[in-house]
């Protein structure tokens, strides 16, 4: 018998199924879903912030936010912005299922805002206040900045940023989304609203 030993190697390990792909389609589908949700309460419902009315003078309509129904909102729109993300494997040039996400969510914020401000001219009578019908549009892109902000971010993470972590591709626009609208709801009162219930600047 040879004094050499001779090792055994392990067989390999069998390599488990990866379940980030057959998830994806589900997750993919309910994250739509809750950004429908989502651009519907920022869109219609103006994030439950206070608008200036264009047929009205000097009208304000009451802030809500924050209130609970507000954080869970919040935080239904910020869940429907990440599971918006495709998975590594599923990534090619870009994030498809991201680029998707982001087109859907403005999109859908984009109809829900215009059926929000065409619901206050229903009326025979309803006219705007000035010739420009201020702050019109300007207060609907306020009001949809935080997500507008995020979805540009998704754009870059499914594209520039396509080979990072699949958790850091889908909490960066989620958390922004979150931190940007708690900083709307701060200012909106106070420094925003003053300056829509204004004259037009131009």
């Amino acid at each position: 018998m040879s004094g050499h030993r001779t090792t055994r190697t392990p067989p390999p390990r069998a390599e488990l199924p990866e379940r980030a792909p057959r998830a994806t389609p589900a997750l993919g589908v309910a994250g739509l879903l809750l950004l429908v949700v989502g651009t519907w309460w920022i869109g219609f419902g103006s994030a439950q912030l206070g608008t200036v009315l264009l047929t009205q003078v000097d009208v304000v309509s009451d802030t809500i936010a924050p209130s609970a129904s507000w954080g869970v909102l919040v935080v239904t729109t910020a869940l429907g912005l990440l599971l918006c993300t495709g998975p590594p494997a599923w990534v090619g040039r870009v994030d498809a299922l991201q680029l998707v996400g982001a087109a859907w969510a403005l999109g859908c914020v984009a109809v829900f805002s215009a059926l929000g401000s065409g619901f206050e001219f229903t009326g025979p009578d309803s006219h705007c206040v000035y010739a420009s019908c201020w702050p019109g549009r300007y207060q609907q892109l306020a009001i949809t900045a935080p997500l507008i902000v995020a979805c540009l971010l998704m754009v870059v993470m499914a594209t520039a940023c396509r080979r990072l972590s699949w958790w850091f591709r889908g909490l960066l626009p989620a958390v922004m989304f979150a931190v940007l609208t708690v900083v709307q709801v701060a200012v909106w009162d106070r420094f925003v609203i003053p300056l829509f219930n204004a004259p037009p600047p131009f």
